[in-house]
């Protein structure tokens, strides 16, 4: 979507990226742990099969969006910036948790639980 958008808004001047984060320490990691039935230390564990070993903060994904928001990134469109300490590209915590039944036991894990939608950012200098 971003590739196509920043086609249709570039001669306008218009930038178009999305970030596309991977886990982030929030309140929706322990909650989806929970509802797995595992204990966040062994939900939290897959973290260290990534290679910078750990879940991102909010703060990182801020400063991602910040950068594409900002002039530094003037002539970056049409991107996906995958902030994710390379989780979608090595070992990822999901691949761990896809083999694992849900707590309900009703439910077979499938790539949807682990889709974290993109941030679209549009940015127009005037």
């Amino acid at each position: 979507m971003a590739k196509a958008m920043a086609i249709d808004h570039g001669r306008q001047g218009i930038r178009v990226n999305c970030v596309c984060p991977g886990d982030v320490m929030t309140p929706m990691l322990p909650d989806d742990a929970s509802k797995r039935g595992m204990s966040w230390d062994d939900y939290a564990a897959g973290a260290a099969n990534r290679p910078l070993g750990r879940i991102g903060t909010v703060e990182e994904i801020a400063e991602a969006v910040l950068y594409l928001a900002s002039d530094e990134s003037s002539f970056v469109t049409g991107t996906a910036l995958v902030v994710d300490g390379s989780g979608k590209v090595t070992t990822h915590p999901a691949l761990y948790l896809w083999n694992q039944p849900a707590a309900d036991g009703n439910h077979t894990p499938s790539w949807d639980d682990f889709s974290i939608p993109p941030i679209i950012i549009g940015y127009q200098k005037k």
